[in-house]
């Protein structure tokens, strides 16, 4: 079984402090070497998001492997949708304005996310799979996962953040190319809002209803998450395990041949993923940062530790301790499938030993 890390949020030391502390106690600092190259991948947020992964931790990682005479770069992919991350050029802007203005930052899919490299993955629905060149291109990460639910994949952790975020915009479009929400008519109040966003101007209004045109959709979800009355939905399907299986495939193909080390932040715990201007609140107390070799464990842990916590009253009626957070939630959407799919692809384990450093 792999190892999990759990630093509790409540922590007797800093959890600065406890990262570099795992690090060593795990000998993942004798991973990063004298001029090695390495990537750390992390979400950078989207303008006015503000549950995105702090930048104080990261530049604790950063500074970290600088001392051990590494040459870290910060760095991500741009988006399908319109928004503050949709070119190379407007994701930098978001990226220092949002205080990762401390180190390089490469995007690694390049101007309009289409610079990448083929890996061989032989999976299910790929033979082959395009990553992203600058990602493709290092041999050693770290990769920084704020983990929060997600509305059409549950949850997103380590494996989207490799899956989807290490893709280039092909691959992304090719992911969520069958997952087609719907209008649930009776909640549209005609608000125009997901029009704003749809990046391929798939919706337009019959009366006072919005309706998406099934063949210009490309499946991104943003519509879903801007809605402000809950009206568009995922309909839980086989679709939707292909997508997270496609994913998956992607994630493999991401980390093949690397030397990779997790760190997932149970913070600020969203309902969404932050890939929107705004945030709704956490749906459970902060939890603390886990940090693992095991891609598949670490989410894993993660899953397991917000299903063990107690629920915030805005989401959630009665106790719900010991239940799924995410299901409860985005409830046509089995999140797990992520984790069942990368752990039969041999990425990881889905069996761990939790070790807690430190003292609450």
């Amino acid at each position: 079984m792999s190892s999990v890390y759990f630093i509790p949020y409540n922590s007797d030391k800093s959890l600065l402090k406890r990262i570099i502390e795992v690090f060593k106690r795990a000998h993942f600092d004798k991973i990063f070497q004298k001029d090695d190259i390495v990537a750390i991948k992390l979400h950078m947020g989207e303008l006015d998001n503000t549950a995105f992964v702090r930048p104080i931790y990261v530049r604790k990682i950063y500074d970290f492997l600088r001392e051990l005479g590494a040459k870290p770069f910060l760095t991500d992919t741009i988006t399908l949708y319109r928004g503050s991350r949709g070119t190379a050029v407007d994701y930098l802007y978001t990226a220092m304005w949002n205080g990762f203005d401390f180190a390089p930052i490469i995007i690694a899919d390049g101007l309009g996310g289409t610079s990448g490299v083929e890996i061989e993955v032989n999976g299910k629905h790929y033979k082959k799979v395009k990553i992203a060149e600058a990602i493709a291109n290092v041999e050693k990460m770290v990769v920084i996962s704020h983990f929060k639910g997600h509305e059409i994949t549950g949850f997103g952790g380590a494996l989207k953040n490799l899956g989807m975020g290490c893709s280039i915009k092909e691959g992304k479009l090719s992911m969520h190319s069958n997952a087609i929400p719907v209008i649930k008519e009776k909640y549209c109040t005609g608000c125009r809002k997901c029009l704003l966003v749809c990046p391929v101007d798939a919706l337009h209004m019959d009366g006072k209803i919005a309706v998406i045109d099934e063949d210009k959709c490309i499946g991104c979800g943003e519509c879903i998450g801007f809605c402000p009355f809950n009206a568009i939905k995922v309909l839980w399907n086989a679709s939707f395990t292909s997508l997270m299986e496609k994913m998956v495939e992607h994630a493999i193909a991401s980390v093949k041949g690397k030397q990779v080390v997790y760190i997932n932040l149970l913070m600020d715990i969203s309902p969404e993923c932050d890939c929107y201007p705004k945030s709704r609140g956490a749906i459970v107390p902060d939890i603390g940062i886990l940090i693992s070799d095991d891609p598949v464990s670490i989410d894993q842990a993660s899953f397991d530790l917000v299903r063990e916590s107690p629920g915030d009253y805005r989401f959630f009626e009665g106790d719900v301790r010991n239940k799924d957070k995410f299901g409860l939630i985005h409830t046509e959407i089995r999140s797990e499938i992520q984790l069942e799919y990368a752990e039969k692809l041999g990425m990881g384990e889905r069996e761990y030993v939790l070790k807690k450093i430190g003292r609450d």
